[in-house]
């Protein structure tokens, strides 16, 4: 019987074969559950896997407003960490026609009302010690993520899943320590993002992209290209990021008499545990509207 803004958290632990579908719900948690459903609902603060295997969350609306305020002669900041769907220690799931994004149309009504999107639009990490296992093995496919701090985000192990098919609009993809990722066919803000991953020799020249992704990668060539959200090399080396624009937008704006920001986690040019690379000629610029 807890709520979210008087709309129910939905909770099954242990559960298997239910399905929750076609009503509003503040937060739903699944904790070492499988094969649930959970389809075509309206949620706030998000979706959330634990230790949870071959289940569908498909086709959910998730809107959240994290928010910051002033208001009259006081001043108060609330600022709520939105994940959107967060999958952790949870396997074999299929994630896929889902739309996620910072609704900054719910703005309060005060002059002087900040907006702060803080959100993580879908989220897959490992647990922190044993027993926990990493995230593998799910499919991500056709969901709509906007004005997120993080798009999608692979970290500590989760490897083997597949992302297609996905469209980011002011936000990215981002990958720690996650190997075996299949990933394509997905954009951000109408631009592909290029994944490269054990390839060698290849070249990334005088194109258009949302972001540039190398992981385990040698030898590897990225110059005069166009980017928003910017270029990652994990666990690559012996490779060129050479002469490329990297233009983000963390997407600042005041509306009328009421203000909101939302933060996009934009990387510019990002190594983690990659050697013997050039780095050179790049330019970087944070535009705002």
């Amino acid at each position: 019987n807890n709520s979210v803004d008087g709309k129910p958290i939905l909770y099954l632990e242990g559960a298997t074969g239910e399905v929750i579908s076609n009503v509003d719900a503040g937060q739903v948690i699944l904790v070492s559950c499988g094969n649930i459903a959970v389809e075509n609902i309206n949620t706030y603060v998000g979706i959330e896997l634990l230790k949870t295997s071959k289940s569908r969350v498909v086709n959910n609306h998730i809107s959240a407003m994290p928010w910051m305020r002033w208001a009259s002669q006081n001043g108060y900041i609330c600022l709520t960490e939105i994940t959107g769907i967060y999958l952790e220690s949870s396997s074999d799931n299929e994630i896929t026609g889902n739309e996620i994004k910072n609704d900054t149309s719910q703005t309060p009504g005060n002059t002087g009302t900040w907006q702060i999107g803080e959100g993580i639009g879908i989220s897959l990490q490992e647990g922190y010690g044993p027993p926990w296992k990493h995230s593998s093995s799910n499919l991500i496919s056709n969901n709509a993520i906007s004005d997120t701090k993080q798009g999608i985000t692979l970290s500590e192990s989760s490897n083997d899943n597949i992302l297609r098919d996905n469209s980011l609009t002011r936000t990215g993809l981002f990958i720690y320590d996650s190997y075996h990722n299949t990933v394509s066919n997905n954009s951000v803000d109408g631009k592909p993002i290029l994944y490269l991953e054990g390839a060698t020799g290849e070249v990334i020249s005088n194109v258009d992209a949302g972001q540039v992704i190398l992981v385990s990668c040698g030898n590897i060539a990225v110059e005069n290209i166009n980017t928003y959200v910017g270029i990652e090399l994990l666990k690559t080396s012996k490779s060129r990021v050479v002469n490329n624009h990297i233009s983000a937008m963390p997407w600042m704006r005041w509306a009328s008499q009421n203000g909101y920001i939302c933060l996009t986690e934009i990387t510019g040019i990002y190594l983690e545990s990659s050697s013997d690379n050039v780095i050179s000629g790049n330019e970087l610029v944070c535009t705002f509207e």
